[in-house]
């Protein structure tokens, strides 16, 4: 009875902290960028592969994480670090709770090569390809995240995605109405409430859900913390017995204190906590409140899914995605020669002579004035696509059209600093640094591109021999037009405005054939486009020789499925042309895009999964990538005229350990469950000549909690602990900005100087305790 009453009493406390609650719901149904959702227990330990596999009958290397698993993930963690023990992927986290963003890369792909759906709709950003993976959605809402390794999808709805796709389903509202509220405690003074509400069927076949999260954790080294509040919503309408329309909106804010990247030699140095300065000293533009990264977002979509006969159906999916935010950074001005790039404000004359200027309104003209200056970015992003699929005997035809018309509008102010290092405004839209000359805001970047993207496809997709063959041909043919307008001071008007146009033709062939029960294999062949980012249309001159990236992609496979276990595995070969690697560099937040030639990646993708009882699943992948570049890269021409041919054919490709590998397993037993991931990272360079590489590590997480049963009122009640980097491993996560050499190297031309790359630091172990309950 005590029991009872105090289980009741803390979530009834949980619920009036979320203002709202709600209730797991069932699986959703397909659509463009979407699958069929096909859970096959209630929990990690009763699916064969601990929810991190599924039956696949696809012609190509496919991965899926499961609603089970995800339940038993940290609250606050993001879709990168579900993907953690996948074969092929490589991920970490700025911090340890995914709050701050992170680093993905699948057989050395980074993310902003791979193309990015969540219910559907693309969400890599529309200029450089970006994904910001804490932006999307509340994982409690998610019901799969799937993942294809190396092969694009023939309809999904990218003009930047060389290196496969990953896409988001979300769980769609329930027929029953009820609700679910979770509160989550955790080192750093992490705090989350989340809380979700299912209205149920109504009489008018209509049902939805609501549900809101707000977080807050201080960072764990350095000063600042990350805030973040978070609504997501789906209602589904039904028409008939097989149509409905869907319409989803998720909404993202957030303000987070970045993190500082480190040299090798800082973190040796300086240990784990190396940051932003915590104490403000005039002209310090690494204080941390100046390194600030503010931004909300939304994505709302609607999605008509019609049976127009019994073998014509069509979806059409409008959606717009909107957002606007920041990196921060700071400069400091000298009033007798200020910057030229900030709208020439001291009356910038054409010779470049700069006349001094009265900053901070002294009456001195000699004085050094810090700014804080983030780069901002604000995007309109309004799409359609659309779905027709037609049966004919054993053919599913599909062909539909996809068109986007993006804005994307890049800015960069100077906003005025107090005198203990608060700016005016973290967002930048206050106080702003006005030239005294023209009256208009002073920027370093003053840029608009339009983004126009279509594309059209086609694929035919057979059965044969009694269903054993399925056979897929397809094409794709992307478009992405970029219209670029430079308001820069001083830009020439030749290159004001400039436009480039891309496009390619992308087959795609493959078959999966089960030639004894249980045992299939499969081959595929994929050609990938990724159209160049928008930043060489904003070089001075514009650089409209970028060409495009190109990867073709080989798969052989072999799978083995039953009830109880299933086996995946895969070699693969892909050649990559005008392979582009990007750069950001941290204090200036100047981006650069580096065409590195051709690459070949060759390798073998291994995922295992066991459901050894009913109590106890296990699941492992096993990841060889031998990832070269295959040419020399020029860094430039010496002063002897002769070109800088830095020694990089045979070279391993940056960012890409030629080892992966994963074990992970999960235990259930009357109401209590337990689970546990080991992650092995192997080798991995920084620098294009390979002369600076991080050491192997391995990171060991775990999760434990308990079902109490049905309390009073409260049902199913639940106490999860999560624990991550149990052994405290003191690590480099994630290469932040690759350089092309770390020492100097002689060339033809000359010397090539060296600088050292950056790096983000590996969290260390981190608790936190979850209690959720259903109603």
């Amino acid at each position: 009875m005590r029991k009872s009453q105090l289980l009741a009493g803390v979530f009834a406390g949980a619920l009036c902290a979320s203002g709202a609650f709600a209730d797991d719901v069932t699986s959703g149904t397909s659509s463009v960028g979407r699958i069929d959702v096909q859970g096959v227990g209630a929990d990690a330990a009763s699916e064969p592969g601990a929810g991190l596999m599924i039956p696949e009958e696809s012609a190509k290397q496919k991965s899926t994480v499961t609603r089970a698993y995800i339940e038993e993930m940290r609250p606050t963690s993001s879709p990168f670090q579900a993907l953690m023990m996948l074969p092929g992927v490589n991920t970490s986290s700025d911090d340890a709770y995914g709050l701050s963003g992170g680093r993905l890369t699948v057989r050395g792909f980074n993310s902003d090569q791979m193309g990015f759906t969540v219910q559907g709709v693309p969400v890599n950003d529309s200029g450089n390809y970006a994904v910001y993976p804490q932006e999307f959605v509340d994982i409690e809402n998610l019901e799969e995240i799937f993942l294809t390794q190396g092969a694009v999808d023939t309809n999904a709805p990218h003009v930047g995605a060389s290196g496969g796709n990953i896409g988001l389903v979300l769980t769609a509202p329930s027929d029953k109405f009820g609700g679910t509220a979770a509160q989550s405690f955790g080192q750093s003074s992490m705090s989350r409430t989340f809380a979700r509400v299912d209205s149920g069927l109504l009489p008018t076949n209509t049902k939805f859900f609501i549900s809101g999260s707000e977080t807050h954790a201080e960072k764990w080294r350095g000063e600042g913390s990350d805030r973040r509040q978070h609504a997501d919503t789906e209602v589904v309408q039904k028409i008939g017995d097989e149509s409905d329309i869907d319409t989803a909106v998720l909404f993202n804010y957030a303000v987070n204190d970045s993190y500082r990247t480190a040299t090798k030699a800082q973190w040796q140095t300086v240990g784990r906590k190396f940051d932003y300065d915590t104490s403000f000293v005039p002209l310090d533009t690494n204080f941390y409140r100046l390194r600030v990264n503010p931004f909300k977002n939304v994505i709302a979509e609607t999605t008509a899914h019609l049976q127009l006969r019994d073998n014509l159906r069509l979806t059409v999916e409008p959606y717009i995605w909107y957002g606007i935010g920041n990196g921060g950074g700071a400069t400091v001005f000298k009033e007798s020669s200020p910057p030229a790039n900030y709208s020439g404000f001291g009356g910038e004359l054409s010779t470049g002579t700069k006349l001094p200027v009265d900053l901070n309104g002294n009456g001195s003209t000699r004085d050094s004035v810090l700014f804080y200056t983030p780069s901002i970015t604000e995007t309109y992003r309004p799409g359609i696509q659309t779905n027709l699929t037609y049966e004919l005997d054993n053919h599913t035809i599909g062909t539909g059209f996809w068109f986007e018309h993006a804005r994307h509008v890049q800015t960069g102010p100077a906003i005025p600093v107090d005198n203990i290092g608060n700016p005016g405004s973290i967002w930048g839209d206050a106080g702003q640094l006005v030239d005294q000359t023209t009256g208009m805001p002073a920027e370093y970047r003053k840029w608009v591109t339009i983004n126009i993207a279509r594309q059209f496809y086609v694929q035919d997709e057979a059965r044969w021999l009694h269903d054993s063959l399925k056979t897929v041909v397809g094409l794709r043919l992307p478009s992405l037009e970029r219209d670029a307008t430079n308001n820069e001071f001083g830009v020439p008007a030749a290159y004001n405005h400039v436009s480039k146009y891309y496009a390619d033709f992308l087959p795609t062939v493959g078959a999966n054939y089960e030639f004894i029960q249980s045992n299939s294999v499969f081959a595929d062949f994929t050609k990938n486009m990724r159209a160049p980012q928008n930043y060489p249309l904003f070089d001075n001159p514009p650089n409209m020789s970028q060409k495009a990236e190109t990867s073709y992609n080989y798969e052989l496979g072999y799978r083995y499925q039953t009830k109880d276990y299933l086996v995946q595995t895969a070699v693969f070969w892909t050649d990559f042309y005008n392979r582009q690697a990007t750069a950001t560099d941290p204090e200036s937040l100047l981006t650069t895009d580096t065409n590195v030639g051709a690459t070949r990646s060759k390798g073998v993708e291994l995922s295992a999964g066991a459901k050894l009882s009913d109590r106890w699943s296990v699941f492992s992948s096993a990841t060889y990538n031998d990832n070269r570049l295959r040419n020399n890269f020029l860094a430039g021409i010496g002063t002897n005229g002769l070109p800088e041919y830095l020694p990089t054919k045979g070279k391993t490709y940056i960012e890409t350990p030629k080892i992966l590998a994963s074990l992970g397993t999960a235990y259930a037993y009357q109401g209590f469950f337990a689970g546990a991931q080991a992650k092995f990272t192997g080798v991995r360079y920084s620098t294009l000549v390979n002369d600076e590489k991080t050491a192997p590590y391995t990171t060991l997480d775990a999760q434990a909690g308990y079902h109490f049963g049905d309390v009073g009122w409260v049902n199913d009640p639940v106490l999860t602990f999560n624990v991550t980097n149990i052994l405290d491993k003191n690590y480099l996560s994630q290469i932040s900005t690759f350089k092309n050499n770390a020492s100097n190297v002689k060339t033809a031309g000359g010397t090539v100087s060296g600088a050292s790359p950056l790096y983000m630091l590996g969290a260390p172990r981190t608790f936190s305790l979850t209690l959720s309950a259903k109603f």
